[in-house]
């Protein structure tokens, strides 16, 4: 999932389809949220 696209996701910019939903909640909590972001990141910076 992009970043970009996941900062989107949060701030309700984009109507995400629900393949979307799943690959940007990467904590699999059910939710897209800033949490999902940091991991995002770490993931990135590994």
């Amino acid at each position: 999932m992009d970043l970009v696209l996941t900062i989107n996701i949060i701030l309700e910019y984009l109507e995400p389809t629900e393949e979307m939903l799943l690959a940007a909640d990467v904590n699999e909590d059910g939710m897209v949220n800033v949490q999902d972001l940091v991991q995002i990141v770490e993931l990135i910076l590994r």
